[in-house]
C-alpha cells in the first residue's frame, strides 16, 4: 500500500478512537449565575463547582480545584442519572456509526417483508361496511 491510503486509514482510525464525547470544559454561567461551571457536551454539570449556598465560584482557579476535589465522587451520581454522557469514546462512536449501517438494512428488511398486517379487502366488502356504518 502506499503512503497516501496509509495515512487515509490512520487519520480515520484515529478519527474514531479519538473520542466522540465531549470533555469537561468550564464555563460562565448565565445572568442569574455568574460564577464558572462545568460542562459535557450540552449538559450542564452544577455539582462539580457550587458551594453550599448554591454560589457558583467567580475564580476560575476555585472552580478548577473543587472540580478536582468532588470530581470522583460526584460521577457517580452523574452516571447512574445520565448514563449516556459517561459511555466511552469507542462505544459512543460504534453506537453512530452502526445506524448508518442497520438503517438502510431495516429499510429493506420492512420494503420486503410479507405482512399479513395488510389483507386485500374486495370492492363488495367495502359497500356493505359503508352500508353497516351509515345505518348506525
Amino acid at each position: 500500500m502506499n503512503k497516501k491510503k496509509i495515512l487515509t486509514i490512520g487519520i480515520i482510525v484515529l478519527f474514531i478512537l479519538s473520542g466522540c464525547s465531549p470533555a469537561y470544559r468550564f464555563v460562565r454561567g448565565n445572568e442569574v449565575n455568574k460564577g464558572y461551571l462545568v460542562k459535557k457536551g450540552r449538559t450542564e454539570m452544577p455539582y462539580f463547582t457550587v458551594d453550599i449556598s448554591r454560589q457558583y465560584p467567580q475564580n476560575l482557579k476555585l472552580a478548577r480545584e473543587r472540580f478536582k476535589r468532588r470530581r470522583e465522587f460526584i460521577e457517580k451520581y452523574y452516571r447512574n442519572e445520565y448514563p449516556e454522557l459517561f459511555e466511552g469514546p469507542f462505544k459512543s462512536c460504534i453506537k453512530f456509526l452502526s445506524f448508518y449501517v442497520f438503517l438502510p438494512i431495516a429499510i429493506l428488511r420492512e420494503y420486503f417483508a410479507d405482512s399479513d398486517d395488510y389483507e386485500e379487502v374486495s370492492e363488495e366488502e367495502i359497500i356493505q361496511f359503508i352500508e353497516r356504518e351509515s345505518s348506525l
